[in-house]
């Protein structure tokens, strides 16, 4: 199973693989007629199995800022450096990862454990731009729980009601 998250000109393809156990697994795949190069870039431990993974679109335009002749203001600064996964980690949690694609290194940017001991296996995320945050839904197996939650990514805001 893989998760696309990208595709740019050059044909260079950023992906996740998950098989059920505690790792997550970022690949690139990049295409060069007529060559193709997969070529592992991180592997994430993340202390329960992977069960679901999401890539969360970016809450703004990832396009640099530019003055009134076109002109990038600070080329240097694109979102396209950063992206974010959801996973719901079996019985580690909901865990949302910034994923630096400069140096290939992560971080936990959050962590659901709301259900603790309880199996987190269902996610699914919506980007709300207009309100600057994402909305998640995660389901968990034990209890039969639905947990919607809303968060902007630097920390959980709360129930969605």
């Amino acid at each position: 199973m893989f998760i696309l998250l990208d595709y740019v000109e050059i044909k260079n393809i950023n992906f996740g693989i998950f098989s059920y156990d505690e790792k997550l697994r970022i690949f690139t795949l990049l295409s060069t007629d007529p060559k193709v190069s997969l070529t592992q870039k991180l592997e994430i431990n993340l202390g329960g199995m992977v069960w679901r993974t999401m890539f969360l679109p970016p809450l703004i335009d990832k396009s640099p800022k530019t003055d009134e002749n076109g002109t990038a203001l600070d080329p240097n600064n694109t979102l396209e450096d950063v992206f974010y996964f959801a996973v719901a980690c079996g019985r580690n949690g909901i865990q949302v990862l910034k994923i630096d694609r400069q140096n290939w290194t992560y971080e936990t940017a959050l962590v659901c454990n709301e259900h603790k001991n309880s199996l987190g296996y269902g996610l699914d995320v919506m980007a709300r731009k207009d309100m600057g945050d994402y909305l998640f839904a995660t389901c968990y197996f034990d209890n039969q729980m639905l947990h919607v939650w809303r968060s902007d990514l630097q920390n959980e805001i709360g129930p969605q009601r």
